[in-house]
């Protein structure tokens, strides 16, 4: 794979004040790199990874019998998602992180 990183530098008219005092903040920003890269993902089994935009996820689904299946989604922002699924009913239960006072129930 290939990655490219764009960049560009005008400098603007900085203050010699903030400069004398350190503050390369102003001057330097504009030098900082725009990296993007490609979704990088990774599947076995049940389990999915996915790096996209900054952001890591995590999906995991399995079966339990003929007509059960679980679903659990979890994402770098502690956002968390399960699903349970029959032949005639479900269950998605939503979270943050380990807060079970704050639990949505569908």
């Amino acid at each position: 794979p290939a990655y490219a990183v764009k960049g560009s530098w005008e400098p603007e008219s900085v203050d010699l004040k903030e400069l004398s005092k350190g503050h390369l903040g102003a001057l330097l920003q504009p030098l900082e790199p725009n990296v993007s890269l490609p979704t990088l993902g990774y599947r076995r089994g049940g389990l999915r990874l996915v790096a996209d935009d900054g952001h890591l996820s995590a999906d995991y689904s399995s079966k339990f019998g003929d007509d059960t299946a679980l679903d659990v989604h979890v994402d770098d922002e502690k956002a968390w998602r399960a699903t349970l699924k029959g032949d005639n009913s479900w269950l998605r239960v939503r979270g943050a992180g380990l807060e079970l006072d704050k639990l949505s129930w569908e």
